[in-house]
């Protein structure tokens, strides 16, 4: 056993805390980033808060090294086989780390959802259901609506028949076939054997013929489509023919009736089939042969119009796959508009698909029904009528065994949706469409659905988006999760998860380079009582975020008034902004905020001054834009989408710090102009990685890995751009500047300081200039805008509009944020911000809330005024 009591840190506080390796995940020597050789000691089994103020290092000890330290653990226990692609994955920069466990991040980016993830998908509700329709469902004919009943060989036989009264001039050539691999990958040497044991002589793979002694090179990591042709044909018309459509051999042209040789090859092809085989007969289309495939299965077939199914599979409610997708969107449920040509227009915005109106799915798929619902109508439902649904089912005798246990996992995971707070999503919501905390949230309930123990959990600000009426919901979620024999490790800025946790670990003192130690650790008692610790200040009230003495009074004959907005759940609602004023719109998840002032008043304002952008969200009136003259919308969105976009380029400070470098001795003698320090053209930059610093490792089992190029070591520039110097700085050292010390270092260039000042005043001064956008977070994505428009040369009259600007900060930061807020109203501006923050509601002018609740039972206005009669 090893005592880890030892002395004081060099902040003076006792990081290990007495803790030992048996019963804490210990970190020695942490220099990741910012951290300053840190020692720490997670005590295993609980609930840890790690806290601090923006760029202090938090991230940086829980997920940059607690987390990337468990993954490439867990990468150097696969087989050589599978390290081969990922041999560039380097350990953390800490001495050591012991005790820890299997580590999972549960983070707001949207990494590994593509566009057809749901929140059905996400939490594997989805995987349930479509097990659970394919077993027990109703299957109806999507043509008539009547129910499908198994099909004899003798009706397949007439069926099969009547494919000769279809557009045949003279005879349709046809081939019965019986199909024995359908969508799988493999090279099916079993099939061909099968094939071949049976006496058949030709095989159709992937819609091509061939004889069996030349069969096709399988590709083994491909589908395929594999059936034996057990009979070829030629169908006539019974009118042609005076008689009932009759067979003929097409090698020979011997002529025999359909009750002999036919219903011997449709008996035939049915054994080898599994029940179900495949007719391929040839339409007259045009002068030539147009092939098409008819289905037969003695187990779906519609008695009335005699419309054929392919065995119902739980695939065939996959629009991941081409056996359930809408074959018109490829299981998106949208497309782009098409021109007079049926060409897509790309310019465009999406439409709702037609063809599946957007459910995404085949009409095979929505034919089959449980409870008198159909799977796309089942994900319709919010989370809460979910519940409700499955909760009143009742299965019989032969049904049960099967339902019941996939009810039981489809209403677990229905109920840690409920648990973490967003009961009022709808299960087919798009993953992508999913704000950073509804996304954590989804994903916890995911974890605390899997059921693993003994598992190391990092989680980054779940209290994102969340109103204080749901935490205690959140908390109990996380304690649950910690229950289950795991460690629970958790970013987070919010007092009452502070007040709830077992651990608190304060990182700091400051941002940046002035951060990077362990301030203080112990439970949320010790760190209030510990003057040393600025959260532990504002847990025990030492210090309080100041309220305005008087607030502004909003000017009757100057306001924005939108009426008549019904997007999503908005309840026709009609609201007034007031301008030149602080106004907070607050409300529960899903009541209504976002889809108000974002989807409708943001674009329509947008569109109004002239701007280009998406159709605004249906209302019926919009009045009062012509009192400003800009519109500005600060979001969350990331600033660019490669790690070439950084805060310097977004903000405009590239270009001037370019022209510093082009501007200097040693460029001009070598010929070097602005151009030369460019990373997005070539001719300066590191060619091995075009630029962006790293290189892109792609993994099947894995998401995606970054790591630093080989050629130039992150530096981005090729080895004789690296080579001029401004005052000893190289152009990346510049890059690797946090914005602090850049300002300082451009103070004699009015331009490039005026805008990072405005990212120090933002509480970004901790943030390297050229970090890559995909590392930002949402909240420090968003601050790189304000501070972008803060440098702005601007005149007053413009209405700028926030969506949570709180995410990821500090009581600290936040009362840096809101002297921003302050003094660009009194500059003549107005700020509409979508907050939950207490502190923030108290500061505003005006307050509206939306709600009373979520989804269905939101979408209102509750309250509607000034911020001191709330």
């Amino acid at each position: 056993m090893i005592s880890l009591s030892e002395g004081p840190s060099d902040t003076g506080v006792p990081d290990l805390r007495g803790f030992t390796v048996d019963d804490a995940i210990v970190v020695r020597g942490a220099r990741v980033h910012n951290l300053r050789d840190v020692d720490v000691a997670l005590p295993r089994g609980k609930l840890v808060v790690v806290t601090g103020v923006s760029g202090s290092g938090k991230s940086s000890l829980a997920f940059d090294t607690l987390f990337a330290e468990g993954q490439r653990q867990y990468i150097e226990s696969l087989s050589a086989a599978a390290r081969q692609y990922v041999d560039q994955l380097e350990r953390p920069d800490v001495d050591l780390i012991e005790g820890l466990q299997p580590t999972i991040a549960v983070d707001q980016r949207a990494g590994g959802f593509g566009p057809r993830s749901t929140v059905a998908t996400a939490t594997e509700i989805y995987d349930y259901l479509r097990v659970l329709l394919a077993r027990v469902g109703l299957v109806e004919c999507f043509r008539c609506g009547t129910s499908i009943r198994q099909q004899s060989p003798e009706q397949i036989v007439e069926a099969i028949a009547r494919l000769g009264e279809v557009n045949v001039p003279d005879a349709t050539k046809a081939m019965l076939l019986a199909p024995l691999v359908r969508g799988r990958r493999g090279k099916h040497e079993e099939a061909l054997a099968e094939i071949r044991k049976a006496g058949f002589v030709r095989l159709r793979v992937d819609g091509v013929i061939y004889d069996l002694d030349h069969p096709p090179d399988i590709d083994p990591r491909k589908n395929h489509d594999i059936e034996a042709v057990v009979d070829r044909v030629m169908l006539r018309s019974a009118a042609r023919s005076g008689d009932r459509a009759t067979t003929r051999d097409a090698t020979t042209g011997a002529g025999t009736k359909t009750d002999a040789r036919l219903a011997e090859s449709v008996d035939l092809a049915l054994k080898h089939g599994d029940g179900v085989l495949l007719v391929a007969y040839a339409e007259r289309v045009d002068g030539r042969d147009v092939w098409h495939d008819a289905v037969f299965s003695t187990r779906y077939a519609c008695p009335k119009c005699g419309t054929n199914l392919a065995e119902i599979e739980p695939r065939t409610f996959s629009f991941n796959s081409p056996y359930g997708a809408c074959p018109e969107c490829e299981g998106l449920g949208r497309r782009r508009p098409l021109d007079v040509n049926g060409v897509p227009i790309e310019d465009e915005e999406f439409e709702e698909c037609p063809q599946c109106n957007g459910t995404r799915l085949r009409p095979e798929a929505r034919s089959v029904r449980i409870g008198g619902k159909s799977i796309d109508q089942i994900v319709a439902l919010a989370v809460g009528e979910a519940m409700a649904y499955f909760e009143q089912l009742t299965w019989s005798d032969a049904e049960r065994p099967v339902a019941e246990p996939l009810i039981a996992e489809i209403g677990s995971r229905l109920r840690f949706l409920d648990k973490v707070g967003v009961d009022y999503l709808t299960l087919d919501r798009a993953a992508d469409t999913l704000s950073g905390g509804e996304l954590q949230r989804v994903r916890l309930a995911t974890c605390i659905g899997s059921g693993l123990v003994g598992v190391c959990y990092v989680l980054d600000e779940p209290s994102i988006g969340l109103h204080p009426r749901d935490n205690d919901r959140l908390i109990a979620a996380l304690r649950e999760l910690q229950s289950q024999g795991n460690t629970v490790v958790v970013v987070e800025h919010d007092e009452a998860i502070m007040r709830a946790a077992d651990w608190i670990i304060d990182v700091g003192p400051g941002a940046g380079r002035h951060g990077g130690h362990i301030v203080a650790v112990g439970t949320p008692a010790e760190l209030a009582a510990n003057e040393r610790s600025l959260t532990g200040d504002y847990l025990a009230g030492r210090k309080k975020l100041a309220r305005p003495g008087e607030r502004r009074k909003p000017a009757k004959s100057r306001a924005i008034a939108l009426e008549g907005a019904t997007a999503n759940n908005l309840q026709n609602v009609g609201v007034t902004f007031p301008l030149g004023v602080l106004t907070c719109v607050t409300g529960v998840s899903g009541s209504g905020k976002s889809t108000l002032l974002v989807d409708t008043l943001a674009r329509a304002v947008t569109r109004r001054l002239g701007g280009v952008g998406p159709r605004p969200a249906p209302h019926t009136s919009l009045r009062g834009v012509n009192h400003i003259d800009k519109f500005v919308l600060v979001d969350q969105a990331p600033i660019g989408r490669t790690p070439r976009s950084n805060p310097a380029t977004y903000s405009g400070a590239w270009d001037e710090i370019r022209r510093v470098f082009a501007a200097t001795r040693e460029a001009k003698r070598r010929g070097y102009t602005a151009g030369r320090f460019s990373f997005n053209t070539t001719g300066g930059r590191c060619e091995a990685c075009a630029g962006q610093g790293q290189q892109k490792i792609e993994m099947n089992f894995l998401p995606d890995l970054f790591v630093p190029c080989n050629e130039c070591r992150g530096k981005r520039f090729d080895r004789a751009t690296l080579q001029v110097r401004y005052r000893e700085k190289s152009i990346a050292d510049v890059l690797d500047m946090p914005a602090e010390e850049a300002a300082t270092f451009f103070e004699n260039f009015s331009a490039i300081k005026r805008t990072l000042d405005s990212l120090v005043d933002v509480g970004l001064g901790y943030l390297p200039i050229g970090q890559p956008s995909t590392t930002l977070s949402g909240g420090e994505a968003q601050r790189v805008k304000l501070a972008t428009e803060l440098a702005r040369t601007e005149t007053g009259n413009t209405l700028y509009l926030l969506d949570e600007p709180t995410t990821g900060l500090h009581l600290a930061d936040i009362e840096r944020l809101l002297t921003v807020l302050q003094r660009l109203v009194d500059r003549g501006n107005t700020v509409i911000v979508i907050e939950h923050h207490a502190d923030v509601i108290a500061a505003a002018d005006w307050v509206i809330e939306l709600g009373p609740g979520g989804g269905a039972n939101g979408g209102r206005v509750v309250f509607e005024g000034a911020a001191n009669s709330v």
